[in-house]
């Protein structure tokens, strides 16, 4: 996985595209609807993708396993475990965000010198996703 071949999705972003949701902005959905480059997401958006559908915060229309592989498999959505190298680059990350799983989508994008396509307000304070971030 180099930089120009793969861009790293957040969770929201993730679970908007691959439902089509109207939260998604126009312009990011075409971004990655004419992208040449992979998609991919941080093991760690699975799983707050799956608390967020179980707690009632995201509707789905598909039983919980049969849209995880629509949105991943299917939609030929690569998935990153995280590894000692990304958990460790998250815990050092400045602080400017607090959540951990949002650390570590941001470590994830680092560790693999890919863009990251997020619209969380926090992400832009990171100096080291300076070019690399595509947020509208």
């Amino acid at each position: 996985m180099s930089g120009s071949d793969w861009l790293l999705l957040d969770t929201h972003i993730w679970i908007w595209w691959a439902k089509r949701d109207r939260q998604l902005a126009p312009s990011i959905a075409k971004r990655l609807d004419e992208t040449r480059a992979g998609l991919a997401i941080s093991s760690v958006s699975v799983y707050e993708a799956l608390l967020q559908i179980r707690r009632g915060r995201v509707a789905i229309d598909l039983p919980v396993q049969e849209w995880l592989h629509a949105a991943t498999v299917e939609a030929g959505i690569e998935v990153i475990a995280v590894n000692a190298e990304i958990a460790a680059k998250a815990a050092l990350l400045p602080l400017h965000h607090g959540d951990p799983l949002d650390r570590i989508i941001i470590a994830t994008a680092l560790h693999h010198d890919v863009g990251v396509v997020s619209v969380d307000g926090q992400f832009p304070h990171y100096e080291a996703l300076a070019g690399r971030l595509i947020s509208n």
